[in-house]
């Protein structure tokens, strides 16, 4: 593993978690806009999931990094990728083709 100064992975970690959490506060917002309002807004896909994911593993507490996974199921984006790769994945297998 790469060491680098506490203050310095405080600032990545801060980075990332401000990106991703800008980014899955805009997929809830888009999800509102769907379910409330019904229109369309396109959800962006893993990015907020992976950046706050990529945060609590850069950051200098090792208590919070066995939770990364948890910003990827709680981030709408990246939940609905993760629906319609299994989706499609299951389609795939149902028709037999490989």
């Amino acid at each position: 593993m790469i060491q680098i100064p506490v203050g310095t992975a405080w600032v990545i970690a801060g980075a990332l978690a401000l990106f991703g959490g800008w980014v899955v506060i805009l997929n809830y917002c888009g999800l509102f806009q769907v379910l409330v309002r019904h229109h369309f807004v396109s959800l962006i896909p893993l990015l907020g999931g992976l950046a706050l994911g990529a945060a609590t593993l850069v950051a200098p507490v090792p208590s919070i990094a066995p939770f990364c996974w948890l910003p990827l199921v709680l981030d709408p984006g990246s939940l609905y990728s993760v629906v319609l790769f299994v989706q499609a994945a299951t389609r795939r297998n149902a028709f037999g083709k490989s």
